[in-house]
């Protein structure tokens, strides 16, 4: 059976990478080609027939070898008719994409006709069936639907994103399946990722061709509409029902959530283009497009692994999907503080006034940063209770689950209160750690005093909250510190795709490793260090932010031959006039500019 799976692959991917180089040349005929614009990525335009390359592979790749070997088991009718629904479903899909291709729909007449494919795929049965009340299920099915064709539609923003990202998704599911022992959807997934792979030759950067709207809302919908299926046979809960899907498709969701609350932080309409994808921060913070495509790629993987080992042991989904969501928080609050937007878009967004937030909440870009704290004292309650209780934990589940809602408000209002948000998560020093201390200290002493007044502590561990306390202080101040972290990480990158100008900073103490870590922060400066030279011997050697110091003012001479230096900034007042003479010396002899400290005011400007 295996075999027969990896063939409908083999051959959907043969047929819908020949099919894409056909349709490339109809694209350009038909004058269906991407509009260049000032708030999307690529500067040319590119055919945009690739979602039917993937559609027709996917369908030939499925059918054939149905055709060709007619005796192989019958599926259940019920796996037959849902299968029927989703490849009927899909077709609609693709035909509202290419209207929108050819016309450009309205965001919300395009989304319209989404609700409307959403609602007669429920009324033929492909539903969540997860509460056990009819209407419930169906508008959550719709709503499911509906969110996946628009987050598949949205990550549609970089060369071989959602292509790839759509592969990963549908082997994950398919693996699943598998378990289950449900021939026909598998049969289907694996002609889907033969045809999303076999396009993604044509697709990886540079892109010859690109989904359009035709493919990203076909293969969202596909998606959808698959994982419904998987789960309609599974008891699981309503947990299970619904978290295990979006493990499958979390790039996807991740990113429609953080670009929509960005966009409404900023007074944008969330149904808008623009470059301010969490693909296109990642290039702006220094990735080069294949390596943050990897990222992404990775993230995907490892919701989908998730997901799959969740199906043989349901507990595992709760810590490592914590785990997970902690990684993705940190990305989240660190990608939002890239500056993507300029300042006349903020000027023309603002005008609308049905995206604005309240004036009357402060420090608006911390608000991911308190989304990623509430998510942290979740985690750390949750954890501190697995600690102290270990195979017992869930022998206290329902003290967990009646005390959290009192926890987490008090932790909250702490946090906030003693001015944890009012700090810059990249610029945290000694003295935000302090006030994160005092915060959750004074935070868990008020949720024991809350549980000693409500419930006399009856049931419950005094040594819980220590051990929540001294977890919440060490998670919050780890994410803190991990800017800093990250900074170094992407200023590695950027260091090497972006055209920077080699700088040795003379002088490696305080102003020195001041004027370094701006200069990594702020790649505007356009300056890259690569070292320090410093008189001082027990220095030497050392290394500041990665930066090595190499020596005195006699390998000045060697450094700048080396490293092609392009300017020499003298970093204190402090230095001897014999030496800055002798450093103005060899840098006008080699032609390099030279800065006193004044140099920090026309950075600055």
């Amino acid at each position: 059976m295996i075999s027969s799976f990896a063939f409908s692959g083999l051959l959907a991917a043969f047929i819908s990478g020949s099919l894409a180089l056909t349709l490339k040349r109809l694209a350009q005929i038909l004058g269906l080609v991407s509009i260049v614009k000032g708030d999307r990525w690529r500067t040319e335009p590119i055919p945009l027939l690739g979602g039917i390359a993937v559609f027709l592979g996917t369908l030939a790749g499925y059918l054939l070898p149905h055709w060709l070997a007619p005796s192989s088991a019958i599926p259940d009718p019920h796996s037959w008719a849902m299968t029927a629904v989703v490849l009927g479903g899909s077709a609609a899909a693709l035909a509202i994409g290419l209207i929108d291709d050819k016309i450009h729909l309205l965001p919300h007449t395009k989304l319209m006709w989404q609700i409307f494919l959403g609602i007669a795929a429920v009324g033929l049965g492909l539903r969540f069936r997860v509460s056990g009340w009819a209407l419930a299920d169906s508008a959550l099915s719709v709503l499911w639907l509906v969110t996946t064709m628009n987050a598949v539609n949205l990550i549609d923003n970089m060369d071989g994103l959602a292509a790839g990202v759509a592969s990963i998704a549908s082997i994950s599911v398919m693996t699943a399946m598998m378990a289950s022992q449900q021939p026909l959807p598998v049969a289907l997934l694996a002609a889907f990722s033969g045809g999303c792979l076999g396009f993604l030759i044509h697709n990886f950067p540079p892109a010859k061709i690109f989904l359009g709207d035709a493919g990203s809302l076909w293969i969202g919908f596909f998606l959808g509409s698959v994982t419904m299926i998987q789960t309609n046979g599974e008891a699981r809960g309503l947990a299970g029902s619904l978290i295990l899907p979006a493990l499958f498709l979390l790039l996807p969701i991740f990113d429609m959530a953080f670009v929509s609350l960005n966009r409404i932080l900023h007074n944008r309409s969330p149904f808008t283009g623009g470059r301010d994808h969490t693909s296109h921060r990642l290039i702006v913070a220094g990735l080069s497009e294949r390596k943050a495509l990897m990222v992404f790629y990775l993230l995907s993987a490892s919701g989908g692994l998730l997901s799959v080992v969740s199906l043989k042991d349901f507990s595992v989904l709760w810590l490592m999907g914590l785990l997970l969501v902690l990684v993705c928080g940190l990305l989240a609050a660190y990608l939002s503080q890239i500056r993507v937007y300029g300042d006349m878009d903020f000027v023309q967004e603002s005008t609308r006034p049905h995206f604005s937030v309240p004036r009357f909440i402060p420090h608006k870009r911390q608000i991911i940063g308190l989304l990623l704290d509430f998510n942290l004292i979740v985690i750390a309650y949750f954890v501190s209770y697995l600690l102290r209780f270990e195979e017992h934990f869930f022998d206290y589940w329902e003290i967990f689950v009646k005390s959290l809602p009192v926890v987490l408000p008090l932790q909250m209002t702490s946090l906030w209160w003693g001015g944890v948000y009012r700090s810059s998560f990249r610029h945290s020093s000694i003295w935000d750690i302090v006030t994160i201390v005092k915060s959750v200290t004074l935070g868990s002493v008020l949720s024991a005093l809350a549980v000693l007044f409500i419930w006399r502590f009856e049931s419950f561990s005094r040594s819980v909250f220590i051990v929540d306390c001294i977890l919440l202080i060490a998670m919050i101040c780890s994410f803190r510190l991990a800017f800093r972290l990250l900074d170094q990480v992407f200023w590695g990158q950027r260091s090497s795709v972006e055209d920077l100008a080699p700088v040795v900073i003379y002088g490696a103490g305080d102003q020195g490793e001041t004027m370094a870590r701006t200069m990594m922060q702020n790649a505007a400066l356009g300056r890259l260090p690569v070292g320090f030279i410093d008189d001082d011997y027990n220095k030497q050697g050392l290394r500041i932010h990665g930066i090595r110091v190499w020596g005195n003012s006699n390998q000045l001479d060697d450094l700048i031959t080396k490293f092609a230096i392009q300017e020499v900034v003298i970093s204190s007042n402090k230095i001897s006039g014999h030496n800055r003479e002798k450093i103005k010396k060899i840098c006008k002899d080699k032609n390099v500019a030279i800065k006193s400290p004044v140099w920090s005011f026309d950075l600055i400007s």
